[in-house]
């Protein structure tokens, strides 16, 4: 946009005016151009109007087009500002299920550490017995002829746990 106000002379509904304007000469005739537009189609619509009556009839025709885009603008903004909260809340919550997955990850590490550990120290002694579904049986401490039923993972089943992860 230059700085220095600059005239154009243009035709408007069949009368020529000069324009003043600093916008540039190919801005100015473009928006005469749509004026003039304008103001032919509201005679097109209205053959008995006079020039006068069209002109100001294209004008609120202009006018209500402004306000409408500037509403639907101020829609749109409204909708990118939420947008753009959600897509923040979005990444905050990404980040914060990164540190779980990492601390999960920490924590699976430190299990396998363990269960390393346990199956070096377990070297020596008798393995458990299986049941059904490939979970030990575990006799109860009293010493009583029921074993207790309640699923313990094998050391087999934690194994391949381990090492999917």
């Amino acid at each position: 946009m230059s700085m220095s106000p600059r005239k154009v002379r243009v035709h408007l509904a069949g009368s020529e005016h000069i324009l003043v304007s600093s916008e540039s000469e190919s801005y100015m005739r473009s928006v005469a151009g749509q004026a003039d537009r304008a103001i032919q189609q509201v005679l097109e619509r209205n053959p008995g109007l006079d020039m006068t009556s069209a002109a100001a009839l294209a004008v609120v025709n202009a006018v209500d087009g402004l306000l409408r885009a500037q509403e639907e603008t101020r829609h749109l903004r409204t909708l990118l500002d939420a947008s753009e909260k959600l897509a923040d809340a979005r990444l905050r919550e990404s980040d914060a299920l990164k540190g779980t997955c990492q601390r999960l990850q920490a924590d699976l590490e430190h299990l396998g550490a363990e269960c390393d550990a346990l199956r070096s120290a377990s070297l020596g002694l008798p393995a458990w017995p299986a049941s059904r579904d490939g979970f030990p049986v575990v006799a109860p401490p009293d010493g009583s002829a029921e074993p207790d039923a309640s699923p313990m993972p094998s050391q087999r089943t934690l194994e391949e746990w381990v090492q999917e992860r």
